[in-house]
């Protein structure tokens, strides 16, 4: 029986996922045009959390969303505007709505880059902005105790991290851009948080700014809409299984780079209709908010998980989430291939039984699948373990109110549960 540290489930879902949005002047013409329609898309995932800049015409869309709640990562852009106008804008949307800027981020992808900063281009100059947007912030009130996330890169070599050095000086946290195409989330996410690690060694979690699947199916980086959705609820769970910070990228499908790759990596589509990966968030974030309590205590929790997927298989991951003192979600999940990217066809794979012995007869478990609904699909009473037919993507288990310690009363078996049915990043292939 191993022992878990919980996850706060409220708290992740209000702290740790978020999604990239254009509300710039350059983006009305797209979905993101209908401001209203980016505050609906936003409730329905259960998100508050934003990332976007402020140099071109965001400010008054983000002031006007800060007083719906939302809250944002603001990027770095020196190409629009100068360093006095991005400190200026973001201390006007700081002091209208205090706390609405959660963490402030460099420099976007700066090895593809040629700004001129202070007479210097390329890694020198992210550098030296880096270094004024840390300084001038941490003198700055307003900013004195917000997260700055250091610039990103568009690499997939270690080396081109370990070049930068430590830069915990000027830096909270490296940012990660993922992008897994057709392989798995948690196919590189170890070499992705070593990417972090070299950068700055000390944080205290980890954050990707950009991560996401394309559903541009026929492109050799994209997939189709139900793999999308599988990925995405993986990179959530793995998310919370590392102490990550998530920012989809992105909210909606926009013309705005016109290629077919680019323009498909929405949550929703472009009219926002969801595609199945938003209806898939939404079923995670009420599964895991619907009677959580922010402001439960961490605690522990005692479980284990056995079967073909965790013991032969090697792809098998778990994670449980604290609702009450008296209520937790268990998250048990796979990452087996999901897509063949020479047939640009789903991988279809084998049910495999997973059980989860609880250390305990608990007298209420239910089993969610989020891929398929946000109601439970099966409801189970005084049982001590429970065995899964798991796939390729997350179930929950909710386990309330411990009835005994003792291990007697037999396990329950749970049916099968069917599913329904950007190159220019790193690969985990």
């Amino acid at each position: 029986m191993a022992i878990y540290s919980s996850v706060n489930a409220a708290s992740f879902v209000a702290r740790d996922l978020g999604v990239n949005t254009h509300l710039g002047d350059l983006y009305v013409t797209t979905a993101y045009g209908n401001l209203g329609a980016v505050q609906t898309a936003m409730n329905y995932l259960g998100f508050s959390n934003i990332r976007d800049d402020v140099a071109n015409g965001e400010l008054s869309r983000m002031q006007t969303l800060a007083g719906y709640g939302f809250h944002f990562n603001i990027g770095r852009d020196p190409l629009w505007i100068s360093d006095a106008d991005f400190q200026s804008r973001i201390d006007q949307l700081q002091s209208a709505h205090p706390g609405a800027i959660t963490s402030v981020e460099g420099m976007n992808e700066v090895n593809g880059w040629t700004i001129n900063y202070a007479g210097l281009t390329g890694i020198p100059a992210a550098i030296a902005e880096q270094t004024w947007m840390h300084n001038a912030l941490r003198a700055d009130p307003l900013f004195a105790n917000v997260p700055i996330y250091n610039f990103s890169l568009n690499s997939f070599n270690l080396s081109d991290y370990q070049a930068l050095g430590n830069l915990s000086s000027i830096a909270d946290e490296m940012p990660l851009h993922y992008y897994y195409g057709g392989g798995t989330p948690a196919g590189a996410w170890p070499t992705e948080l070593g990417f972090a690690q070299a950068v700055t060694p000390n944080a205290a979690g980890h954050v990707f700014t950009e991560i996401g699947s394309s559903t541009a199916p026929t492109d050799s980086w994209g997939v189709d809409e139900t793999v999308q959705a599988k990925q995405t609820l993986d990179a959530a769970m793995d998310a919370a299984r590392t102490n990550s910070r998530v920012f989809f990228y992105e909210l909606a499908d926009e013309t705005h780079n016109n290629t077919y790759l680019e323009n498909n990596y929405g949550l929703f589509h472009g009219d926002w209709s969801p595609k199945p990966a938003a209806t898939a968030l939404h079923n995670l974030t009420q599964i895991l908010t619907t009677g959580a309590d922010p402001n439960a205590a961490p605690d522990t929790f005692s479980y284990s998980v056995s079967g073909v997927q965790f013991q032969t298989w090697g792809i098998g991951y778990t994670a449980v989430f604290e609702k009450t003192a008296n209520v937790h979600d268990i998250a048990v999940w796979a990452e087996p291939s999901l897509w063949n990217g020479s047939t640009h066809a789903e991988v279809s794979n084998t049910a495999q039984p997973v059980t989860i012995s609880l250390g305990a007869t608990y007298a209420a478990v239910d089993v969610y699948d989020p891929l398929v609904g946000a109601a439970a699909l099966q409801h189970l009473t005084s049982v001590s373990s429970v065995t899964l037919n798991l796939v390729d993507h997350p179930l929950i288990i909710e386990v309330s109110n411990a009835a005994s310690s003792k291990l007697a009363t037999p396990s329950a078996r749970v049916q099968p549960v069917a599913a329904r049915t950007r190159p220019h990043r790193a690969a985990s292939q």
